[in-house]
């Protein structure tokens, strides 16, 4: 029992980071499609480049995450579980940092 509820465990989590993927792919496309056409001359300019960099790197550090979850654990030696953990935190990490670079941009562009 306790396997299967392991396995559970590392197929939801497979799923979150996934969902993550999409999404910071999604964030660094509509932020490098949108902001020029809404923002003309923006103030701040640096805090976009700083959200692609941060959605492309949640995108990278979950893709890792995907690929440690996808293969066998009991495989897996302790320092590779310290980097997938690692790289889960940088990637839940860096996307809040990309959220929160493109909110403060949109903030102070628009008011």
């Amino acid at each position: 029992m306790a396997s299967d509820t392991k396995l559970e465990y590392r197929k939801l989590f497979y799923d979150a980071m996934k969902y993550l993927a999409t999404l910071s792919s999604a964030g660094a496309g509509l932020v490098i499609t949108i902001a020029d056409r809404l923002f003309p001359k923006p103030e701040w300019p640096l805090l976009v480049v700083a959200s692609v960099i941060a959605f492309l790197l949640a995108l990278t550090a979950s893709m890792m995450v995907m690929i440690y979850l996808a293969g066998d654990p009991d495989d897996a030696d302790e320092s590779d579980k310290r980097f997938a953990r690692a790289a889960m935190g940088a990637s839940i990490g860096s996307f809040v940092v990309g959220m929160y670079a493109i909110a403060v941009f949109a903030l102070k562009n628009f008011v």
